[in-house]
C-alpha cells in the first residue's frame, strides 16, 4: 500500500522544532508503554507524539539490543530512526516501512527486503497502520 502526504501539520511542527535544536539529528522510537513517539536528542527524551517527520533518515537496529529481544522474549529500545526534523517533503508516494524483530534483523519494506535510509520519514500513530512511511527508502 502506497501513501501520498505533502506536509506534516504545521502547528505539530512548529511546536516540535522549540523542543530540540533543529541543526541536530535527533532519534525516534515507539514508546509502546505511552503508545506514542518518543523523540530523543543527545540521548536524552525531548517530547513525546503521535506525529513526527524527518528528513537524512537512518534506520538503527542495535544487534545487541536484537539479540536481547529474541533471547528473552521482551522488547526493549533498540530500534529507531534518526534524522532531522522537518515539516515538509516535495508531493511525493511514500512507502510502508516495518520493523518486526521476530521476523527480521533490520526495518524492512512491504516486500520485505530491507531499508537502511530514507531521504524523507513521516512516523504516524494517528492514522492507524502502517506507522512509518518513507520517501526513496534504501
Amino acid at each position: 500500500m502506497w501513501y501520498n502526504i505533502t506536509m506534516i501539520n504545521t502547528d505539530d511542527y512548529k511546536e516540535q522544532v522549540t523542543l530540540v535544536d533543529p541543526s541536530r539529528k535527533i532519534e525516534v522510537y515507539r514508546n509502546l508503554h505511552k503508545k506514542c513517539w518518543s523523540v530523543r536528542q543527545a540521548g536524552l527524551v525531548k517530547f513525546h507524539c503521535s506525529v513526527v517527520s524527518l528528513r537524512d533518515c537512518v534506520f538503527v537496529v542495535q544487534p545487541a539490543g536484537h539479540a536481547k529481544v529474541i533471547r528473552e522474549k521482551r522488547k526493549n529500545v533498540h530500534a529507531f530512526v534518526r534524522g532531522y526534523i522537518s515539516n515538509n517533503c516535495s508531493p511525493a508516494v511514500l512507502d510502508e516501512i516495518y520493523y518486526n524483530p521476530y521476523k527480521a534483523k533490520t526495518f524492512v519494506d512491504f516486500q520485505g527486503n530491507p531499508v537502511h535510509q530514507a531521504e524523507f520519514v513521516e512516523l504516524d500513530l494517528k492514522h492507524g497502520e502502517p506507522p512509518v512511511l518513507a520517501l526513496n527508502p534504501e
